[in-house]
């Protein structure tokens, strides 16, 4: 039988401090991405805003277009104003369709980040209790060698006082 060299205490808290530093580390950059993807829908949410306020522009150009084409019916210049009136009107439809696609790609990506959120929520309560344990390990341990180093004192106190009497 072999057997499993046991570490002293010194030794155990070091290993333990240790321990307790890799988990609060890995505890922070759970939070952050906890914190990351909860700020996510906001950042979408802007983004789907320009892309609303671009296409108001795009539907007053396409207006625009729209009525000068109207203007020049039976003009030289019909041909070209209904031309533009089409292209205003096939880019307004792509514009409208990009921010569809957008809202729906949004709407996937929100479910996978609370996927993801729940995940890590679940992982960072793991790692609270990890903490906790180690914590409540050190400071027994912490404990229990400062009432080994106590005694020790005392009694090397009470033997030098007793040495001291003899003489």
């Amino acid at each position: 039988m072999t057997e499993v060299p046991t570490l002293t205490s010194e030794q155990e808290i070091k290993v333990l401090r240790s321990q307790l530093s890799e988990r609060e580390k890995t505890l922070r950059e759970t939070r952050q991405a906890i914190d990351r993807l909860a700020q996510a829908p906001h950042f979408r949410a802007q983004n789907l805003q320009e892309l609303e306020a671009q296409l108001s522009k795009k539907r007053e150009q396409d207006a625009t277009c729209q009525g000068q084409a109207l203007e020049y019916i039976g003009s030289d210049l019909q041909g070209l104003f209904e031309r533009e009136a089409k292209e205003s009107t096939q880019k307004l439809k792509e514009y409208e369709k990009l921010i569809r696609d957008t809202r729906q790609k949004h709407a996937k990506q929100d479910t996978e980040d609370n996927e993801e959120k729940r995940s890590y929520k679940n992982a960072e309560q793991t790692i609270m209790y990890q903490v906790t344990t180690l914590k409540n390990k050190l400071q027994e341990l912490v404990q229990q060698q400062d009432t080994k180093k106590r005694e020790a004192a005392e009694k090397a106190y009470k033997s030098i006082k007793n040495s001291i009497k003899i003489w």
